[in-house]
């Protein structure tokens, strides 16, 4: 994978890697890392330095940066940082006191929890020597091409990387990608995430890791109640996908609600109803059978009344 050329142009690098220091070799082959593969291991417990404050003395938080700066050297990758990002970086003050020692084990983790929760983001530019990524801001609307590509299977078997944009692509085995797409895409917060439908039965998913994890869970278990109430019944059963726009009620409670109340749906015997909060609309979507829906419906009315 090669490092994006108009960036290097406008970009900073922090956290030399250093010569002497063993690396893991990893392949770069997108689609097929394993997901705990992609960042080689940090060789050393980092250290939170201290930054200066604007009087000149030191700050007992450390900096974003300062952050950034260490988790490069401990790690042995190059850190890519638009002037704008640095800027950033820089006047964001870290959660953890300056002095504080991550455990090797916990430096990526930890690293990418601080990002993410400021709105920071990471994106992989080379996963073989020398180890190359870029930190981004989603206050912009930085391009989501550059996510690193990998395979469902391995971004479900480790959702965890909470500040890594990666992109995936789902095979449906049932329904309209489209449609599908249109359902879920309100369900994406600010511009960190897309779901672009490629084909009638695939659709690409695009943001961090944790997000895309999410739909893919959502669709996984869509088609599997699809899928049941054919294996079940002979014969398909009508499969709804449903909107709900809440007036009172928010979508957070409402889908508490509507869960434990459907908790047992089943198509003959089978699982085969799912909800979804839809926070940034205040909405319910739901998918299940043409026999359940009615009763949902019901069951709305009363979940959504005004005190």
């Amino acid at each position: 994978m090669n490092v994006h050329p108009t960036l290097v142009a406008a970009s900073l690098i922090v956290g030399l890697s250093c010569a002497s220091a063993p690396v893991m070799l990893l392949e770069s082959s997108p689609g097929s890392v394993p997901a705990g593969a992609l960042f080689p291991p940090a060789k050393t417990p980092l250290t939170l330095a201290a930054g200066p404050s604007e009087d000149g003395e030191e700050e007992q938080r450390a900096s974003l940066l300062s952050l950034v700066e260490a988790y490069g050297a401990v790690t042995d990758q190059h850190v890519l940082l638009t002037e704008s990002v640095r800027h950033q970086l820089s006047g964001t003050v870290c959660a953890l006191q300056a002095g504080t020692v991550l455990p090797s084990h916990a430096v990526q983790s930890l690293t990418e929890h601080m990002l993410s929760s400021n709105g920071f983001f990471i994106r992989i530019l080379r996963n073989e020597k020398p180890f190359t990524v870029e930190v981004v801001n989603s206050r912009g609307l930085f391009d989501l091409s550059g996510a690193f590509a990998i395979d469902p299977e391995a971004i479900l078997s480790d959702p965890d990387h909470s500040a890594l944009i990666v992109s995936t692509t789902y095979t449906l085995k049932s329904g309209d990608s489209r449609e599908i797409s249109q359902m879920m895409r309100s369900v994406s917060k600010g511009e960190t995430s897309r779901m672009v439908p490629l084909s009638q039965n695939t659709i690409n998913l695009i943001g961090p890791m944790p997000t895309v994890a999410a739909w893919l869970r959502t669709l996984l278990a869509m088609e599997q109640g699809a899928a049941s109430s054919v294996q079940e019944v002979g014969t398909p059963v009508k499969m709804v996908r449903a909107r709900f726009p809440l007036a009172h009620a928010s979508s957070d409670e409402a889908e508490n609600h509507v869960k434990r109340l459907f908790s047992n749906a089943q198509v003959k015997g089978r699982q085969s109803f799912v909800v979804v909060a839809d926070e940034r609309t205040n909405a319910l979507l739901v998918y299940c059978s043409t026999e359940v829906l009615s009763a949902v419906e019901e069951a709305m009315a009363l979940i959504d009344i005004g005190v």
